[in-house]
């Protein structure tokens, strides 16, 4: 099952597709990209992967580096492949490609269960609290983890 997952690299001409990936998951939990040139400026400035399944793109998951750390900047599984453990196997694709940063970091919403339980699974441990960084007003806890010895 998840041994059929990959990661492909978005390129700046699938904006499209990732905007698609993103207006699915909009939520209370996840502020997600809205337009054209949001989802532009994200893959501008972050690596961006889609989620492959077979021949199928399920989702997308992305970083972006500054120095010796790694921000986690986004997960998406599409709302028909969730619940089935896509979205663990693709973030652990994603952190082998960041293991040579010094720290991993990201935010979640609080109340998004399953991608907390996820991340502390993962090694990361919570940090801080944001009261509305992303402009929906909703909370974000901060998490991090040490991939290399400090």
């Amino acid at each position: 099952m998840v041994e059929e997952i990959s990661l492909v690299k978005a390129k700046l001409d699938d904006w499209q597709k990732v905007l698609e990936f993103e207006r699915s998951s909009k939520s209370k939990l996840f502020a997600a990209w809205q337009t054209e040139a949001e989802v532009k400026k994200y893959l501008s400035n972050s690596e961006v992967y889609f989620i492959k399944l077979g021949e199928e793109f399920i989702g997308t998951v992305s970083f972006k580096s500054k120095n010796t750390s790694v921000e986690m900047d986004g997960l998406i599984v599409s709302p028909l492949y969730r619940g089935k453990g896509y979205a663990k196997f693709a973030f652990n694709l994603i952190m082998k490609k960041v293991k040579k940063f010094k720290r991993a970091h990201l935010k979640v919403h609080p109340q998004n269960t399953s991608a907390v339980l996820t991340y502390l699974n993962e090694g990361f441990q919570i940090v801080g609290w944001e009261e509305n960084p992303f402009g929906d007003n909703e909370p974000r806890l901060l998490l991090e983890k040490y991939l290399k010895k400090k």
